[in-house]
């Protein structure tokens, strides 16, 4: 991947963008004790690689949280997921009270 520069900006051909739905951001990040005594979570430091690399290669990757206003619409996605066909906007209320999904992809 070579930079091309434009009025001295540098500026990127390609780039790959990973998220990763509902990684919680302290698997991610060392832990460090707020309190004495505390001790890490089974969650905590579960998957070092992505902090590590944003450390080492900060011009290459970086780590951002992001949180979600709730409600979120997980069945939408599962839908989409499992059937292959696209969720439509309608699908969000069925998030709430939802029935078994009938088609197949």
């Amino acid at each position: 991947m070579t930079p091309r520069r434009d009025a001295g900006i540098p500026k990127l051909r390609q780039a790959v963008v990973i998220i990763i739905d509902a990684l919680r951001y302290d698997f991610t990040v060392p832990f460090h004790p707020t309190a004495e005594g505390a001790k890490p979570e089974i969650f905590h430091n579960n998957l070092p690689i992505l902090h590590e690399t944003a450390i080492q290669s900060p011009q290459n990757a970086f780590l951002l949280p992001f949180i979600a206003d709730p409600p979120t619409t997980t069945l939408q996605r599962l839908k989409g997921l499992t059937t292959g066909t696209l969720p439509t906007f309608i699908d969000a209320g069925s998030n709430f009270a939802g029935t078994a999904i009938d088609e197949d992809n």
